[in-house]
């Protein structure tokens, strides 16, 4: 009997194998959590960057289009070096050209210029054969044109409503 209660005490001085997984799973789940958070954390604040650009720019191209008199005719839209405005980040490049690329974080994006709207493309998974738009119209509103599950979730937490094959808000 004595030899009996010498291995239980044996035992009893660890944790079971049951309950180390257990710790393990309800760290995974947490950490699994965690890390969704902190995805759609930089995914909105990624986009806000690209909203608030787009904004600056479609206000410069408001500004120069009363300043000249009107919008230029298409297939002529303004070019950058036309604006009157400081984009962090702008390759001189760009200056003559109606597009040019753009990065907020980690998050690349190119600006097409439009009379009275700006464009901007962007991938959420890195290049490839479908992309995102996102358009902001001198109205005061953004149209955001998904083609990712992803984009959608984030356009949903903007308030944006479908309107035909778009996110409004």
């Amino acid at each position: 009997m004595k030899k009996l209660k010498i291995i239980n005490k044996k035992f009893a001085k660890g944790f079971t194998l049951i309950e180390l997984l257990i710790c393990i799973l309800i760290i995974g789940v947490l950490a699994g959590i965690a890390l969704q958070k902190y995805r759609q954390i930089i995914d909105k604040s990624n986009f806000m960057c690209i909203m608030s650009v787009l904004k600056t720019i479609t206000n410069a191209q408001q500004v120069a289009a009363l300043s000249r008199g009107g919008y230029p005719s298409s297939p002529n839209y303004f070019k950058f070096g036309d604006l009157d405005v400081d984009i962090p980040g702008i390759s001189s490049s760009c200056m003559n050209s109606d597009s040019c690329s753009f990065k907020c974080g980690k998050l690349e994006f190119n600006i097409i210029l439009r009379n009275q709207e700006t464009w901007g493309n962007f991938y959420f998974w890195g290049p490839g054969p479908s992309r995102e738009r996102i358009r902001y119209y001198s109205n005061g509103k953004y149209a955001l044109q998904c083609v990712s599950t992803r984009c959608e979730k984030l356009a949903k937490r903007f308030g944006g409503v479908i309107e035909g094959n778009a996110y409004v808000w």
